[in-house]
């Protein structure tokens, strides 16, 4: 394998629309309000994505560092693992994928105002020490709210305050739904991982919980997604446009089937697979959510 598709392995770039999604809603929000500038737009998704490729590289060093990957585990590029590539080089490959973001950080901070360094301070902290320690924030149970918020109000707020330089309720309101599909990607992950994760001490929702009650906290963070967009749509701050999203419904009956029946004790083929479904209906939600938008924008 040749070193650039090496690192491109390395960075997970599959996991990328989590990052993007949320940057092109706010965006969009921002075209709907009547503010909207590409160059800016361009600079705010390659930090975006810089930071997600640097948080993973970070997250593949330190699960190795810690034990938590192995030839038998999901979810990491398995570069590690696989003996592809030195830990150093992962750890260095993290370091400098960050401090490419550093220009571009303080370009939109000059034009934008120090609002923009406050939450590009919290994406870079958050997403080093989602693995590092001493906080760790994975292996302590508070993965999927961080991810949650980082990957939902976080990016779609910050995306929306470079193109408008001001806040919006709606804005807020409108990143729930996105916020509430990327943790139930990353809970189905911890969903899938529960026996070899709790023989590494890692603590989570799913490990405390159980199979069978952990499937609830799944379905509630799906759920809340559509029902949260109906609302808004019902109290008139978004479009019936909107409702696009509902047309994704049968992709997450998908991962459902897959919780339920694995959380009664019997096997499923897509388990392994839970959090590429689940990824999947992020995906699709959010790219009609967006065409909503734009959609109750123009219409």
């Amino acid at each position: 394998m040749s070193t650039l598709k090496l690192w491109f392995r390395a960075t997970r770039p599959w996991a990328y629309p989590a990052s993007v999604i949320p940057v092109f809603l706010g965006a969009m929000l921002a075209v709907a309000d009547g503010f909207f500038n590409p160059f800016l737009f361009l600079l705010t998704l390659a930090g975006g994505v810089l930071i997600h490729a640097g948080t993973n590289l970070f997250n593949d060093y330190f699960d190795f560092l810690n034990g938590v990957d192995t030839p038998d585990s999901y979810g990491s590029s398995g570069v590690l693992v696989e003996g592809l590539m030195s830990p150093k080089q992962v750890l260095k490959g993290g370091i400098v994928t960050v401090l490419l973001v550093i220009p571009i950080g303080l370009y939109l901070i000059a034009v934008r105002g120090p609002v923009l360094l406050l939450l590009g301070i919290l994406g870079i902290f958050a997403g080093y020490f989602y693995t590092a320690r001493p906080i760790a924030l994975k292996y302590r149970g508070v993965g999927v709210p961080a991810v949650f918020f980082l990957m939902g109000p976080l990016m779609v707020i910050g995306a929306y305050f470079v193109q408008a330089a001001s806040f919006n309720p709606v804005v807020f309101l409108a990143s729930l739904p996105v916020g509430c599909l990327v943790a139930a990607i990353l809970y189905s992950n911890e969903y899938r991982d529960i026996n070899h994760d709790s023989r590494y001490g890692i603590i989570n929702p799913s490990i405390l919980l159980g199979r069978r009650k952990a499937r609830f906290v799944y379905y509630f963070l799906i759920m809340s997604a559509y029902i949260l967009v109906i609302v808004m749509v019902l109290g008139g701050l978004m479009s019936i446009w909107a409702l696009l999203t509902l047309f994704t419904f049968p992709v997450a009956l998908k991962p459902i089937r897959v919780m339920e029946v694995t959380s009664r004790g019997k096997d499923s083929p897509q388990l392994p697979f839970i959090d590429v479904l689940t990824a999947r209906l992020h995906l699709q939600f959010g790219l009609l959510f967006i065409c909503g938008v734009a959609l109750g924008f123009f219409f």
